[in-house]
């Protein structure tokens, strides 16, 4: 457990360095807002059992059952890989 938080923060702290190797200022501030949306990332991987317990209103939607601690941590992973996608494909098209 300790592990993946280890690296969900390395990755997390990654994007942001990702984010300043671009050298074109706008895709930068895009990459530097994509990265800073790992957070929710972060927090998924870190609490994803917390986080899938969670029933109530969200964005004027109602969450009412709760989701796997382990679907919630998949997603957190996803959320923590997008910008090093992203990344990729603007570096190589």
């Amino acid at each position: 457990m300790w592990l993946s938080r280890i690296i969900s923060l390395m990755l997390f702290l990654g994007n942001f360095g990702v984010a300043l190797l671009i050298k074109d200022e706008k895709v930068q501030d895009v990459f530097g807002r994509v990265s800073g949306a790992g957070l929710m990332g972060v927090i998924c991987v870190w609490f994803g059992d917390e986080m899938g317990n969670w029933m109530g209103t969200f964005r004027l939607h109602q969450v009412t059952a709760p989701t796997p601690g382990g679907v919630v941590r998949f997603m957190g992973w996803v959320l923590l890989f997008v910008p090093y996608i992203a990344f990729l494909i603007y570096k190589f098209s």
